[in-house]
């Protein structure tokens, strides 16, 4: 990691940081969102089912490695 040692303080060091992170040669979108989330809400029956079809479990490790396909923007 390009900030592996630096203090984490700034939100500027660490968008900057993440910024200069790549995955197979492409860049992150970094945002900082300052949305505070309320706790105890969950996902309906309907949602979390939407949600569930686009996870895929590795059968050796069902728990722990899961793929999330990207939602469609159609």
């Amino acid at each position: 990691m390009p900030w592996q040692g630096a203090k984490r303080l700034a939100v500027e060091t660490l968008r900057g940081g993440a910024q200069q992170l790549t995955w197979k040669g492409l860049q992150p979108v970094v945002a900082l969102s300052r949305h505070v989330y309320t706790k105890g809400i969950a996902l309906g029956k309907v949602a979390m089912a939407a949600v569930a079809a686009r996870l895929k479990r590795d059968p050796q490790l069902p728990q722990y490695d899961i793929g999330i396909n990207p939602a469609s923007t159609f």
